[in-house]
C-alpha cells in the first residue's frame, strides 16, 4: 500500500503547475502517488500535466468539467490509495520536507490530522510572509485545547480554513459525513474542515512553513468572486457548528464583518443605494446585529474605520428596523 497520496487540484494554472509538481516529485519522502485533478482548465494546464506524467509513473490524471475546488478535492480523495493524504493547489508549491515530516509525526503518535504552517508569497513584490498557528508546537494537543483555539477561529476565514496545511489519515476523512457536492467557489474547504475539527480528539502542530501559497492576480483557484450569497451560504454552514460548539457570537461577528465589507465594496462601485440597503435589510444580517456581542465584533473588525462604519450602520439599522 502506498503511504501518502497527494491530491493536486488545478484550474488555469499553466504558469505554475510545473513548479507545483516538481516540488512534489522532489520530496525527500518517495512512497507517494500524485493525483492531479484538472477542473476544466481553459489554458494549457492539462497538456502540461500529461507531459509531466509521462516522466513520472506516480502521477495520475483526472480531467473533469469545471465543478469547483470542492468537487475536485472529493474526486481526488475518492480514488486515493494511500494511508495518508495531503492536498495542494496547482498554483502553489510545498517544501521538499513536508511529506516526510508530517508522515513521521502522524505515524509516531497514531494521529488522524497533523497541522503545519503556510507562507504567503507575493508574486509582484517577491515578499514572503509566514502565518504561524496559535497552537502549542511539538506535542500532542488534546480536544479541550482544540476547542479553546480552533472553534472560534472557524467562524471566519482564518489560518485554520485551508485543507492544504495538514496531513490526514485517509480512513479518518472517509469516515466523516461530508456533503456530497457544493457549488461554493470560495470557502469550500470549510465544508470539509468543520466536520474534521468536530470529530478530532487530538492532533500535533509542526511549527514550520511547509506550504507555499502564491498571491497573484488572474483566474486561479484562489481568485474566486466572493459575492454576498456565498457569505450567506458560509454563515448558514457555520451556524450549525457554532450552536453545537457554543460560539454563535463569533459566527455573528464574522457575518457582520463580511456584510460590511460587501456594502463598502458596493459603495466603491457606485451601486444604487436601493441595492445597498438590501444588504442592511437582509434577515441573516438583522439576526446577527441583534444577537451579536459588540466587544467580539469590534475585535474582529479590527480597523478604526471599519469599527466607525459598523457603529454608523448600527445606528441606521436602529432607525430602519
Amino acid at each position: 500500500m502506498i503511504k501518502v497520496s497527494v491530491v493536486v487540484i488545478s484550474y488555469n494554472v499553466d504558469s505554475y503547475i510545473n513548479v507545483c509538481l516538481n516540488s512534489i516529485i522532489n520530496q525527500t519522502f518517495k512512497d507517494i502517488e500524485i493525483i492531479c485533478v484538472d477542473d476544466g482548465s481553459k489554458d494549457h494546464t492539462l497538456e502540461k500535466l500529461k507531459l509531466i506524467a509521462k516522466e513520472d509513473e506516480r502521477i495520475k490524471i483526472i480531467a473533469q468539467n469545471n465543478q469547483g475546488p470542492f468537487a475536485a478535492r472529493m474526486n481526488g480523495l475518492r480514488v486515493a490509495t494511500g494511508a495518508y493524504v495531503i492536498f495542494v493547489d496547482g498554483d502553489d508549491w510545498i517544501d521538499c520536507r513536508e511529506i516526510e515530516a508530517a508522515q513521521d509525526v502522524i505515524e509516531k503518535y497514531r494521529l488522524d490530522v497533523v497541522f503545519f504552517d503556510y507562507i504567503k508569497e507575493y508574486k509582484k513584490t517577491g515578499e514572503k510572509e509566514r502565518y504561524p498557528l496559535d497552537l502549542p508546537a511539538g506535542r500532542i494537543i488534546n480536544r479541550d485545547e482544540l476547542r479553546d483555539i480552533i472553534y472560534k477561529e472557524c467562524m471566519g476565514n482564518t489560518r485554520y480554513s485551508s485543507m492544504c496545511t495538514k496531513m490526514y489519515r485517509i480512513s479518518y476523512l472517509r469516515s466523516l459525513e461530508f456533503p456530497l457536492q457544493s457549488d461554493l467557489r470560495y470557502g469550500e474547504d470549510l465544508l470539509l474542515l468543520l466536520e474534521v475539527y468536530d470529530n478530532l480528539d487530538k492532533t500535533f502542530y509542526i511549527n514550520e512553513g511547509f506550504y507555499h501559497y502564491y498571491v497573484h492576480s488572474g483566474e486561479s483557484l484562489s481568485n474566486r468572486h466572493t459575492d454576498f450569497n456565498i457569505h450567506k451560504q458560509l454563515f448558514e454552514v457555520r451556524m450549525k457548528y457554532a450552536v453545537k460548539w457554543k460560539v454563535e457570537e463569533y459566527a455573528y461577528a464574522n457575518f457582520i464583518y463580511s456584510t460590511l465589507c460587501e456594502i463598502i465594496y458596493k459603495i466603491k462601485c457606485k451601486e444604487d443605494l436601493i441595492e445597498i440597503f438590501k444588504y442592511i435589510k437582509d434577515d441573516d444580517f438583522k439576526v446577527a446585529i441583534k444577537k451579536e456581542n459588540e466587544k467580539i465584533t469590534i475585535g474582529i473588525l479590527r480597523t478604526k474605520k471599519l469599527v466607525l462604519f459598523y457603529k454608523a450602520i448600527k445606528i441606521a439599522t436602529g432607525i430602519m428596523w
